[in-house]
């Protein structure tokens, strides 16, 4: 393999390393979804309140991730987890 294939695989590997790149995909799946489901799934549209819930448990990972950087919680993948999660209630709260 070539020098510059493990330079760029590098790039890729740190770029999607990051905690915020790796929310920021998320976050864009869960909106895409929920816009997705208001279309196609509810008989009613999903409301702004209920479309912004995803977005600011992403908004409250950045403020505790500046306020303690080494606490356990700072861990992405909970919030990762948490906004997958919060992305299904609201899908499946409007559903009925």
């Amino acid at each position: 393999m070539p020098l510059t294939e493990v330079f760029h695989m590098d790039k890729r590997k740190i770029f999607f390393g990051s905690d915020y790149i790796q929310l920021a995909i998320v976050e864009g799946v869960s909106i895409i979804s929920m816009a997705c489901a208001s279309k196609w799934l509810t008989q009613r549209p999903i409301g702004y309140l209920a479309l912004a819930v995803p977005p600011y448990l992403a908004v409250l990972y950045g403020a505790v991730k500046k306020k303690d950087q080494d606490s356990r919680i700072c861990n992405p993948w909970y919030w990762t987890v948490a906004i997958l999660i919060s992305t299904v209630v609201v899908i499946g709260l409007h559903m009925v």
